[in-house]
């Protein structure tokens, strides 16, 4: 097996070393007083803060002004001396991975700068990489890939308003279109397997609180219809079946709580896979059919203290616990092409450890030698062998 990795980790202690005084200062003059610990917390939502100020006009009295799609409370105003000064720190563009070329082995990775999305090939482990695709869009939030036509899907804002709008990019032209209309706001797209479809997450405010699930054909911008309407949760799909009739997704009710849902695309109809006890506290996370559609992997708390990998079988509606670590929570788990090794990452003390699982064997390796740090997009290559993230 092939490990490509793609890490970067920051320390963000650092980023108000020049500024940090004059901070404290004001944050400990605001009424009531408040600790250290909120300090540093407030520091990190400062930072959110001056991210999302800065594509915006200064107030006169050398402030920054607060955009009107955010709500802050307990936070003093903002220096535009500081916010000039974190600049370096905003601007910063790493790469994250995008995927990988259906065809090729290499992996696809995504830049995102304040007005463009550069996608870049690396053909192996160390080379440089080389300009593939450039979106010049500004407020581009993210691109997601067909693994079949590599065509794309991405959707934008303007001006930070976070009315997210879709727009198909198909490689072969290189243009863009818009699908969905302007007044919604349109996130998480999840393609078919054959590339035809896109499931996403949809919110209108003329359609009522929550978020619901929308399918569309991104080549036909009318195809565009409501799977399921929210009833004032975020609903979020994860994976289509093998033979594209059906959807997996999550409805959750709170940060804690979470129901697992089956969706029949051509129909309708919607099976729930969790408990039915309205009082039920359970939660499920990145749901994904096994090959043969039989079942379906997910991450859950189910019966447990700590989140497990564990299998669904859809005819008994029993759980099988996958994951061997009982101390330490799965943050991650990707499913091989081949439908038999899944990818496993466990969040131990804070740092990402890699796990390989063999299903016919129910044997649970650890990849060595991973950089230290926290992983992120686990992708398999179509030969199921090479893993990127």
């Amino acid at each position: 097996m092939v490990i490509i990795s793609l890490g970067v980790i920051a320390r963000s202690d650092q980023l108000f070393s020049a500024h940090q005084e004059r901070f404290m200062e004001s944050l400990t003059s605001c009424k009531p007083m408040i600790n250290r610990y909120l300090i540093t917390k407030t520091c990190w939502i400062i930072v959110l803060l001056i991210q999302a100020f800065s594509s915006l006009t200064m107030a006169q009295d050398e402030f920054v002004k607060k955009p009107d799609s955010l709500e802050t409370g307990g936070i003093p105003q903002i220096p535009i001396s500081l916010a000039k000064a974190v600049t370096p720190y905003t601007t910063v563009y790493g790469l994250s991975l995008a995927g990988w070329d259906p065809e090729k082995r290499e992996i696809l990775v995504k830049q995102y700068t304040s007005s463009s999305v550069w996608i870049h090939r690396i053909s192996s482990p160390g080379d440089r990489q080389k300009v593939w695709k450039y979106i010049k869009a500004d407020g581009i939030y993210d691109v997601y890939m067909s693994s079949k036509s590599l065509n794309i899907i991405y959707n934008k804002d303007v001006g930070g308003n976070e009315q997210y709008q879709m727009f198909l990019y198909e490689t072969g032209d290189n243009k863009s279109k818009l699908i969905s209309d302007i007044e919604s706001s349109n996130t998480e797209f999840v393609w078919s397997n054959s590339g035809d479809r896109v499931v996403y997450c949809r919110s209108k405010s003329s359609e009522g609180p929550g978020v619901s699930l929308y399918i569309v054909s991104p080549s036909d911008p009318n195809s565009n219809k409501p799977l399921i309407k929210s009833q004032g949760n975020y609903i979020k799909a994860y994976d289509w079946s093998p033979d594209d009739k059906m959807v997996v997704f999550c409805e959750f009710i709170s940060q804690n709580v979470c129901r697992l849902w089956l969706l029949n695309i051509d129909t309708g109809q919607k099976t729930l896979l969790s408990s039915p006890r309205k009082s039920a506290i359970e939660y499920f996370r990145t749901p994904q059919f096994s090959k043969d559609g039989k079942g379906i992997y997910v991450v859950t708390d189910f019966n447990s203290k700590v989140r497990y990998l564990a299998y669904l079988d859809l005819a008994t509606k029993k759980y099988t616990r996958i994951s061997k670590n009982t101390q330490w929570e799965i943050d991650n788990f990707k499913l091989s092409p081949d439908g038999k090794t899944i990818a496993v990452t466990c969040n131990e003390e804070g740092v990402s450890k890699l796990y390989v699982y063999d299903i016919s064997t129910q044997l649970e390796s650890q990849v060595k030698s991973i950089p230290f740090g926290v992983i992120s997009d686990l992708t398999w290559h179509k030969n199921s062998l090479d893993l990127a993230f």
